[in-house]
C-alpha cells in the first residue's frame, strides 16, 4: 500500500509518502516501523535548505518511535522513544487514534518551521 499526502499553505509545501517498513532500534527496544518520508518544500520567501523527515511509527507502540529531520541530505536532528507503555486495546480498537496522534505531530511539526521562517 502506497499513500502520498500533500499539504500547501503560503509559507511551505508538505508531501508525506510511505516508503516502505524498517526495523528500527532504540533505547526503549526494537520495532518493526512504517517509515514515512516528509519533504518540506519552502516557497521562494525562505532562503532554506533542502528539508525532509523520516518519522518512524509502530502499531505495536501505537505511536511514532524514532523521527530524523534533514537538512542537505545531512542529519540535523533526531528524536528517539527511550519507554513506552502500550496496553494494545486501543491498536485493536481504533487504529485512528495513532493516526490522530502522528497528524497532530506533523502539524505542531509545520507550525514550528513556520514560526522559524519568520
Amino acid at each position: 500500500m502506497n499513500i502520498t499526502i500533500n499539504y500547501e499553505n503560503n509559507s511551505v509545501t508538505l508531501s508525506m509518502e510511505c516508503i516502505g517498513v524498517k526495523k528500527i532500534s532504540t533505547r526503549a527496544g526494537i520495532f518493526n516501523c512504517y517509515a514515512i518520508k516528509a519533504d518540506y518544500i519552502f516557497n521562494e520567501t525562505f532562503s532554506g535548505s533542502d528539508v525532509y523527515q523520516i518519522i518512524y511509527v509502530s502499531s505495536s507502540v501505537g505511536n511514532v518511535v524514532k523521527t530524523e529531520m534533514y537538512g542537505n541530505n545531512t542529519l540535523v536532528s533526531y528524536t528517539e522513544l527511550i519507554s513506552f507503555y502500550y496496553s494494545g486495546y486501543v491498536e485493536k480498537k481504533h487504529h485512528t487514534i495513532a493516526l490522530v496522534i502522528f497528524i497532530a505531530f506533523i502539524l505542531i511539526l509545520i507550525l514550528v518551521l513556520y514560526k522559524i521562517k519568520k
